[in-house]
């Protein structure tokens, strides 16, 4: 589409979200481990649909095909990008990681523009005091698969768990979300959390509605986003300072950007 506005004289502006360009999986992992995504040529076939090559190739044909395609593939998107009029990323690293793989879009031409959002921030001072017993409620909100790191948080639960804590407050985690489109990882975090010397500590809450974000944090005190791919600009954690909500992040691009 950047091909044919640019042959119509029609201006485009492109808005960057995550490392699609780069990546056809888009997260740059592999499993659960971070990936350069071929370096700046892309000679990456790793997250190709390899099953779309011919079948009677060898194992090293098929490699070769993919790292090629991978290639192309970069070659394309280098292309494209370099149509549109302008880009808009939502963060600073998204932008620098894009352009040390080689899709480097020039500062004339590009803009970092924070996402906007409705509503006043809350005051949790007003708020009526809890006390110091009562447990910490922390909770994740989003999206439920392995690059969320949900695992993580569920993983670090379980090591508080097998800590002494001396009389410290209890901690609850909620963790809201769609349990039913992965349910593979679905099932290996409720058995994480069923392994917990207290397995109520975790509740898998289910989703929530659109809008209903407010409302969710209020019974929260800390939003954890665990995620172990290089996040852009994760909603949840300026919903989470709306709110009044202590956010804990990972350290990767604009998670730590974000706070």
């Amino acid at each position: 589409c950047l091909e044919v506005a640019r042959e119509e004289g029609v201006r485009t502006v492109v808005t960057l979200h995550d490392f699609f360009l780069a990546c056809n999986g888009s997260v740059l992992l592999k499993g659960e481990e971070l990936c350069d995504g071929g370096g700046t040529e892309g000679a990456c076939g790793a997250c190709l649909p390899g099953e779309l090559l011919p079948g009677a190739l060898s194992d090293a044909e098929r490699a070769a095909a993919l790292e090629q395609g991978g290639r192309d593939r970069r070659d394309l998107h280098r292309r494209m990008l370099a149509l549109a009029d302008f880009v808009v990323s939502p963060s600073h690293q998204l932008l620098e990681r894009l352009a040390t793989m080689g899709l480097e879009v020039p500062s004339s031409k590009s803009a970092v523009v924070l996402y906007g959002y409705p509503g006043e921030r809350v005051d949790r001072s007003a708020l009526p005091e809890r006390a110091d017993t009562a447990p910490l409620r922390v909770g994740y909100l989003g999206g439920i698969y392995p690059a969320k790191g949900v695992h993580v948080l569920v993983e670090a639960f379980a090591e508080l768990a097998r800590r002494e804590r001396g009389g410290k407050r209890p901690i609850q985690l909620t963790v809201r979300g769609h349990m039913t489109w992965f349910p593979d990882y679905a099932e290996r975090l409720t058995s994480l959390a069923g392994g917990l010397p207290d397995p109520g500590a975790v509740d898998f809450a289910g989703p929530y509605a659109s809008g209903e974000a407010a409302e969710v944090l209020a019974a929260m005190d800390v939003l954890v986003v665990p995620s172990i791919w290089v996040e852009n600009r994760p909603i949840t954690i300026s919903e989470a300072y709306l709110a009044g909500v202590v956010p804990v992040v990972t350290d990767l691009g604009g998670m730590a950007e974000s706070v």
